[in-house]
């Protein structure tokens, strides 16, 4: 029973995370178009990152060369979070935390292991932080995203 009820919350994490990315300008009342229109594109090209690894690897069978599995989930989340947080810096402490704790029902549930976890989400992370620097995000010292 608890395995189901937690199958539920990991199952509602994501969609939860894109409706949050989704409406996260409208919640902060950012006026300045060009920022909301960066802050879309680089989720996008964060999130289209994840797909094209998650090819890749079913191609190339990248994880599967080091005894991993690359856990599309994880790093899905890994990226909007990256995102959601460098739009709203205050927001950083309680979708980190979120994010801990979907990782923690992943490893409890065994959907996959710590080093599959850690490898997608830091490589999907990395790269979405990547890109929205590209799209100057960190230009400025406001806790609303540049």
């Amino acid at each position: 029973m608890t395995a189901m009820i937690l199958d539920v919350v990991a199952d509602s994490y994501s969609p939860l995370l894109v409706l949050l990315a989704l409406f996260a300008p409208k919640v902060v009342k950012s006026s300045a178009w060009q920022r909301v229109v960066r802050y879309y594109a680089a989720c996008c090209i964060g999130i289209g990152f994840v797909y094209l690894v998650k090819a890749l690897d079913e191609r190339f069978l990248l994880w599967s060369a080091v005894h991993l599995d690359y856990s599309t989930h994880s790093a899905f989340a890994a990226s909007l979070v990256v995102s959601i947080a460098i739009f709203q810096r205050l927001w950083l402490r309680a979708l980190v935390g979120s994010l801990v704790l979907y990782f923690g029902i992943i490893l409890l549930l065994r959907y996959h292991s710590i080093p599959d976890l850690i490898t997608a989400g830091v490589l999907s992370a990395l790269f979405t932080g990547a890109v929205h620097w590209a799209f100057g995000a960190f230009e400025g010292g406001s806790d609303e995203f540049r």
